[in-house]
Protein backbone atom coordinates (compact mmCIF):
# COMPACT_ATOMS: atom_id res chain seq x y z
CA UNK A 1 0.00 0.00 0.00
CA UNK A 2 2.70 2.47 0.87
CA UNK A 3 4.39 1.84 -2.44
CA UNK A 4 0.65 3.12 -4.10
CA UNK A 5 0.86 5.86 -2.07
CA UNK A 6 4.15 7.29 -3.05
CA UNK A 7 2.96 7.64 -6.80
CA UNK A 8 0.12 10.18 -5.72
CA UNK A 9 0.57 13.96 -6.65
CA UNK A 10 0.34 16.41 -3.91
CA UNK A 11 0.79 20.04 -4.97
CA UNK A 12 4.06 21.05 -3.49
CA UNK A 13 5.12 18.13 -2.10
CA UNK A 14 7.55 15.21 -3.08
CA UNK A 15 6.04 11.79 -1.82
CA UNK A 16 9.73 9.27 -1.09
CA UNK A 17 10.31 6.43 0.97
CA UNK A 18 10.85 2.64 0.69
CA UNK A 19 9.20 -0.29 2.47
CA UNK A 20 6.51 1.15 4.32
CA UNK A 21 8.03 4.42 4.86
CA UNK A 22 6.42 7.39 3.74
CA UNK A 23 8.51 10.71 3.85
CA UNK A 24 6.95 13.47 2.55
CA UNK A 25 9.02 16.53 1.51
CA UNK A 26 7.68 20.29 1.55
CA UNK A 27 8.72 21.75 -2.40
CA UNK A 28 8.86 25.21 -1.09
CA UNK A 29 10.98 27.14 1.80
CA UNK A 30 9.30 28.51 4.57
CA UNK A 31 6.63 26.91 7.39
CA UNK A 32 4.61 23.78 6.22
CA UNK A 33 1.33 23.09 8.62
CA UNK A 34 1.68 19.86 10.99
CA UNK A 35 0.53 16.75 9.22
CA UNK A 36 -1.75 14.69 10.16
CA UNK A 37 -3.35 11.19 9.12
CA UNK A 38 -5.96 9.74 8.33
CA UNK A 39 -6.62 6.32 6.96
CA UNK A 40 -9.97 7.10 5.63
CA UNK A 41 -12.11 3.71 4.94
CA UNK A 42 -8.78 1.80 4.64
CA UNK A 43 -8.35 1.21 8.86
CA UNK A 44 -4.46 1.08 7.78
CA UNK A 45 -2.67 2.29 10.60
CA UNK A 46 0.13 4.83 10.23
CA UNK A 47 2.08 7.42 12.30
CA UNK A 48 3.06 10.84 11.54
CA UNK A 49 6.42 12.37 12.75
CA UNK A 50 7.74 15.80 11.21
CA UNK A 51 11.41 14.98 10.88
CA UNK A 52 12.24 19.07 9.83
CA UNK A 53 10.27 21.97 10.34
CA UNK A 54 10.76 24.73 8.35
CA UNK A 55 10.99 28.48 8.95
CA UNK A 56 10.86 31.62 6.54
CA UNK A 57 13.92 33.02 8.65
CA UNK A 58 15.93 29.71 8.43
CA UNK A 59 19.40 29.88 7.85
CA UNK A 60 22.09 26.67 6.71
CA UNK A 61 23.33 26.73 10.66
CA UNK A 62 19.53 26.27 11.83
CA UNK A 63 18.55 23.56 9.71
CA UNK A 64 21.70 21.92 10.56
CA UNK A 65 20.70 21.98 14.32
CA UNK A 66 17.59 20.37 13.39
CA UNK A 67 19.10 17.58 11.14
CA UNK A 68 21.61 17.26 14.07
CA UNK A 69 18.83 17.03 16.59
CA UNK A 70 17.18 14.24 14.33
CA UNK A 71 17.28 10.47 15.05
CA UNK A 72 18.60 8.35 12.27
CA UNK A 73 18.69 4.58 12.52
CA UNK A 74 21.93 2.98 12.29
CA UNK A 75 24.09 6.64 12.73
CA UNK A 76 25.46 9.16 15.22
CA UNK A 77 25.44 12.84 13.70
CA UNK A 78 27.61 15.79 15.30
CA UNK A 79 27.80 19.64 14.17
CA UNK A 80 29.76 22.17 13.64
CA UNK A 81 28.31 25.26 12.64
CA UNK A 82 26.09 24.48 9.18
CA UNK A 83 28.00 21.27 8.72
CA UNK A 84 26.19 17.51 10.28
CA UNK A 85 28.51 14.63 10.19
CA UNK A 86 27.27 10.99 10.03
CA UNK A 87 28.67 8.54 11.95
CA UNK A 88 28.26 4.83 11.54
CA UNK A 89 27.32 2.86 14.35
CA UNK A 90 28.61 -0.51 12.64
CA UNK A 91 31.83 -1.47 11.23
CA UNK A 92 31.52 -1.73 7.27
CA UNK A 93 31.69 -0.06 3.78
CA UNK A 94 29.51 3.21 3.70
CA UNK A 95 28.13 3.66 0.40
CA UNK A 96 28.64 6.90 -1.45
CA UNK A 97 25.91 9.48 -0.07
CA UNK A 98 23.78 11.54 -1.98
CA UNK A 99 21.81 15.10 -0.71
CA UNK A 100 18.74 16.49 -2.07
CA UNK A 101 17.17 19.97 -0.77
CA UNK A 102 14.47 18.67 -3.28
CA UNK A 103 12.60 22.19 -4.20
CA UNK A 104 12.68 23.65 -0.94
CA UNK A 105 15.72 25.82 -1.62
CA UNK A 106 18.27 24.11 0.64
CA UNK A 107 21.56 23.06 -0.73
CA UNK A 108 24.43 20.85 0.14
CA UNK A 109 27.27 18.56 0.08
CA UNK A 110 27.37 14.57 0.98
CA UNK A 111 30.25 12.78 0.62
CA UNK A 112 32.62 10.14 2.42
CA UNK A 113 35.18 11.33 4.72
CA UNK A 114 36.04 7.46 5.62
CA UNK A 115 35.30 4.51 3.54
CA UNK A 116 35.07 1.94 6.18
CA UNK A 117 35.78 -2.01 5.39
CA UNK A 118 34.57 -4.90 7.75
CA UNK A 119 38.26 -6.14 7.01
CA UNK A 120 39.74 -3.27 8.67
CA UNK A 121 42.75 -3.37 10.41
CA UNK A 122 44.56 -0.90 13.25
CA UNK A 123 47.17 -0.09 10.66
CA UNK A 124 44.00 0.02 7.98
CA UNK A 125 41.93 2.14 9.69
CA UNK A 126 45.06 4.58 10.95
CA UNK A 127 45.67 4.44 7.19
CA UNK A 128 43.34 6.44 6.04
CA UNK A 129 42.89 8.14 8.86
CA UNK A 130 46.30 10.08 8.79
CA UNK A 131 44.77 10.51 5.12
CA UNK A 132 42.48 13.33 6.31
CA UNK A 133 42.91 16.85 6.74
CA UNK A 134 42.37 18.11 10.36
CA UNK A 135 42.70 22.25 10.17
CA UNK A 136 45.08 23.54 12.14
CA UNK A 137 46.93 20.52 12.55
CA UNK A 138 49.51 18.22 10.67
CA UNK A 139 49.18 14.11 10.91
CA UNK A 140 51.76 11.65 10.35
CA UNK A 141 51.87 7.58 11.09
CA UNK A 142 54.19 4.60 11.67
CA UNK A 143 51.91 1.49 11.75
CA UNK A 144 48.83 2.11 14.06
CA UNK A 145 50.56 4.94 15.82
CA UNK A 146 48.92 8.67 14.53
CA UNK A 147 50.90 11.78 15.62
CA UNK A 148 49.02 15.05 15.88
CA UNK A 149 51.16 18.08 15.35
CA UNK A 150 49.11 21.48 15.97
CA UNK A 151 50.52 24.04 13.39
CA UNK A 152 50.31 26.97 16.12
CA UNK A 153 52.39 27.59 19.68
CA UNK A 154 49.64 27.23 22.30
CA UNK A 155 48.21 24.69 25.03
CA UNK A 156 46.90 21.17 23.90
CA UNK A 157 43.57 20.75 25.94
CA UNK A 158 42.81 17.21 27.07
CA UNK A 159 42.09 15.12 23.98
CA UNK A 160 39.47 12.24 24.21
CA UNK A 161 38.76 9.27 21.60
CA UNK A 162 35.15 8.60 20.64
CA UNK A 163 34.74 5.37 18.47
CA UNK A 164 31.23 6.40 18.07
CA UNK A 165 30.36 3.09 17.86
CA UNK A 166 32.87 1.17 15.23
CA UNK A 167 34.67 -1.06 16.94
CA UNK A 168 37.78 0.95 16.77
CA UNK A 169 39.70 1.14 20.24
CA UNK A 170 42.70 3.88 20.70
CA UNK A 171 44.50 5.45 23.56
CA UNK A 172 45.48 9.74 23.30
CA UNK A 173 48.47 11.05 25.05
CA UNK A 174 49.76 14.73 24.87
CA UNK A 175 53.90 14.39 23.99
CA UNK A 176 54.16 17.55 24.63
CA UNK A 177 52.48 20.55 26.01
CA UNK A 178 52.74 23.43 24.58
CA UNK A 179 52.47 27.10 25.42
CA UNK A 180 51.10 30.50 23.58
CA UNK A 181 54.34 31.99 24.61
CA UNK A 182 56.97 29.17 23.52
CA UNK A 183 59.84 30.06 21.77
CA UNK A 184 62.27 28.14 19.20
CA UNK A 185 64.50 27.85 22.12
CA UNK A 186 62.42 26.91 24.76
CA UNK A 187 60.43 24.41 22.34
CA UNK A 188 64.59 22.74 21.92
CA UNK A 189 65.30 22.69 25.51
CA UNK A 190 62.03 20.46 25.73
CA UNK A 191 62.56 18.36 22.87
CA UNK A 192 66.17 17.49 24.08
CA UNK A 193 65.09 16.67 27.46
CA UNK A 194 62.76 13.99 25.61
CA UNK A 195 63.81 10.59 26.08
CA UNK A 196 63.74 8.28 23.05
CA UNK A 197 64.30 4.88 22.68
Amino acid sequence: MAAEVRKLYIENWTLSGSGLDIYITHNIKGDASTPEYDPGVTEAYGLVTTITEGVATDTPASIATRIAGTSFSGWSTSLNNATVSFTKSTTGVVSAPAFSGNATGVTGNAYRVITGSVGDTAIGVATKLAAQTYDGWSVSRVDAVLTFTKSAAGVVTATSFSAQGTGVTASISIVTLGSSSDTPAAIAARISALTLS
